[in-house]
């Protein structure tokens, strides 16, 4: 019987956490040459969405609407480490992905990054043998059924399904968030597009920083106001500042200069 050293037990504990849950996951498999820096804000969201992929496999689905300052990890968390952890913890059911945003150049910096990470050695201590295939906006796992689509809010998306769809900053700038045509367009390809390729039971992930109060967030929860039969999003809202709560979002990265600098842009 071979014997395990206290160290290789350590390991192996936190691969088997890895596996489990999304937060865990992030750290293991996060290989920039400085350290993830975990808040507040990110303890809550992958915890919420590690229930999420749990609640999918027993067939129930989810829609989060999460709002976050700019520049608070959200897209390296939600449109990077979700997806490929979706995958890996998920093989079995071999599912489909969804990325969006608001360009086609953005989300396929997200793919490109999602499909490095399941080349990574990291990634196959999780989920060995998994191979991504294909173009960096449409690929899949090899021998899955199952693929990652990625697309600009309002392009093609016909044809196309998920198990697991994610837009990401759906407002490039104050500038769109002004305009109300562009406003019109966000919420058209939204529900139009987007909304309507997914699968049942599905995730749904709504993710940005709120630029205007009739954005695509407040459009999603007048349309819960108004419509009984829309699908009820959970909100997750993460301010900067929050009296009573916190004095600020992610202390751990950000100094009360840095907030305050940005408070007065």
């Amino acid at each position: 019987m071979a014997i395990i050293t206290r160290q290789e037990a350590i390991a192996e504990l936190a691969r088997r956490g890895a596996q489990r849950d999304l937060l865990a996951y992030t750290l293991y498999t996060w290989e920039h040459p400085t350290p993830y820096i975990v808040g507040r804000h990110t303890r809550a969201i992958c915890g919420r969405l590690t229930r999420a992929i749990i609640d999918w496999r027993h067939g129930k689905s989810t829609f989060l609407l999460i709002t976050v300052p700019f520049r608070h990890g959200k897209s390296e968390l939600c449109s990077v480490s979700l997806p490929t952890f979706f995958l890996g913890n998920c093989q079995d059911l071999q599912p489909s992905v969804i990325l969006s945003g608001y360009g086609a150049t953005l989300v396929r910096q997200f793919s490109e990054n999602s499909a490095r990470k399941v080349a990574s050695e990291r990634y196959q201590a999780l989920f060995p043998g998994l191979v991504a295939e294909g173009r960096m906006d449409d690929w899949h796992i090899k021998g899955s059924i199952g693929r990652v689509t990625a697309v600009g809010l309002g392009g093609g998306l016909t044809g196309k399904g998920g198990d697991l769809l994610v837009l990401d900053d759906y407002c490039k700038n104050r500038a769109e968030a002004v305009s109300k045509t562009y406003r019109d367009f966000t919420w058209d390809s939204f529900r139009n597009d987007f909304f309507t390729r997914r699968h049942d039971p599905s995730i749904v992930v709504v993710t940005a920083t709120p630029w205007h109060i009739d954005d695509l967030r407040g459009r999603i929860l007048k349309e819960m106001e108004q419509d009984e039969h829309f699908p009820r999003f959970e909100e997750l809202n993460f301010p900067a500042r929050k009296p009573g709560e916190w004095e600020y979002l992610f202390p751990e990265r950000f100094s009360a200069d840095w907030y305050n600098s940005q408070r007065s842009i």
